[in-house]
């Protein structure tokens, strides 16, 4: 049977976790917002790389979420 105690106890431990969630996230600066800014318009462009340099970009861009290739390379050279 919960007692008036244990229900104290508890509600005082729930209060405890919740500021300690709170203040890390205020302190955890590891989430950024992007930034509502202009996109560049964007320009075709050729280049020449290895059959296998394409096929190891090609799997980096769907390990990392993206349908499209040029857009994962864009992104990731606008990341330097």
């Amino acid at each position: 049977m919960t007692t008036l105690a244990d229900m104290n106890k508890f509600q005082s431990k729930k209060a405890q976790i919740s500021e300690q969630l709170k203040q890390t996230a205020r302190n955890n600066n590891s989430v950024k917002i992007p930034k509502n800014e202009k996109e560049e318009k964007r320009l075709p462009f050729t280049f020449t790389m290895t059959s296998s340099a394409r096929r190891k970009l090609d799997k980096l861009a769907k390990e990392n979420g993206y349908n499209s290739t040029s857009r994962f390379l864009n992104d990731l050279v606008d990341g330097l």
